[in-house]
């Protein structure tokens, strides 16, 4: 457990897990290691499958992604209508 423990502390930046009030649970080592057997083990097995695979976790919403650029954005419209007076 404490090899997982490890991983999980050294690899998660960010969780959405939630405490026993129902607020997010600090994504601390004294938080993690409050985690059941199961639940550290799965997060440090799924943590070290990204690492050994260099994956990638999804960026935040609404954060544009690694694979998007620029250039495929649609381009601003030129003006075509001249103004009157």
């Amino acid at each position: 457990m404490a090899t997982y423990r490890q991983m999980v502390i050294e690899t998660a930046l960010e969780w959405n897990l939630l405490g026993p009030s129902g607020a997010p649970a600090p994504l601390t080592p004294a938080s993690i290691a409050e985690l059941d057997f199961d639940t550290i083990k799965t997060i440090a097995e799924k943590a070290d499958a990204l690492v050994e695979n260099n994956g990638s976790l999804p960026n935040d919403s609404g954060a544009p992604s690694a694979a998007s650029s620029q250039e495929s954005a649609s381009p601003t419209p030129k003006r075509t209508r001249k103004p009157t007076t």
